[in-house]
C-alpha cells in the first residue's frame, strides 16, 4: 500500500477520517477496474471460443442463439453491477448523493431503461429458451433494477 498522506501532531481527526476515505474510494476504484478488465478479457476468450465454433460449424448444425444471449447478458449485467457498486462507493461518504442524482444524469435512466427491456425481453422469451442462467439473470436484473429504484427513492425524501 502506498503513502496516501502526511499528518502532522495533533492529529485532525476529520482530516484523518477523509483521508482515510478518499484512500478507500480510489482502492474500490482500482479493484473495480481490475474486476472490469478481467470480466472483459473472459468475455473476449468466450467470444473467441465461440467464434472459432461457428467457423466450423456446418450449414445445418444448429446455432446456439442462447449460449451467446446469455454470455452477453452476463457480461451486460456485470458491467452494470461494476457501475452500480462504484457509485455506491462514491457515495458511501457522508451521506452524499450519487453524482448522476446530482446531476439528473440521462445515462443512469438510460441504463435502467435498458435494464427493464431486457428483463421483460427475458420474461417474455423464457419459454423459448428454457435457461436456468436467463432465468437467474432476469432476476438479478430485477433486483438491481430494485435497488436503484429504492436508491432513487430514499435520495429523492
Amino acid at each position: 500500500m502506498h503513502v496516501a498522506a502526511y499528518l502532522i501532531k495533533p492529529l485532525d481527526f476529520n482530516e484523518l477520517r477523509r483521508l482515510v476515505s478518499n484512500s478507500l474510494s480510489v482502492v474500490t476504484f482500482r479493484r473495480l477496474v481490475h474486476e472490469s478488465r478481467r470480466r472483459l478479457y473472459e468475455y473476449f476468450e468466450h467470444l473467441r471460443t465461440f467464434q472459432g465454433t461457428l467457423a466450423t460449424m456446418a450449414p445445418e448444425d444448429a446455432v446456439q442463439v442462447d449460449d451467446y444471449v446469455t454470455l452477453t447478458m452476463n457480461q451486460v449485467v456485470g458491467g452494470l453491477m461494476d457501475l452500480y457498486r462504484l457509485t455506491a462507493s462514491l457515495t458511501d461518504r457522508d451521506g452524499a448523493k450519487p453524482p448522476c442524482e446530482l446531476l439528473h444524469c440521462p445515462r443512469l435512466h438510460g441504463l435502467a431503461a435498458a435494464m427493464e427491456d431486457a428483463v421483460s425481453v427475458l420474461e417474455e422469451t423464457k419459454r423459448a429458451f428454457k435457461s436456468k442462467e436467463l432465468g437467474e439473470l432476469r432476476k438479478r436484473l430485477q433486483s438491481t433494477l430494485d435497488a436503484l429504484s429504492n436508491q432513487q427513492s430514499s435520495a429523492a425524501g
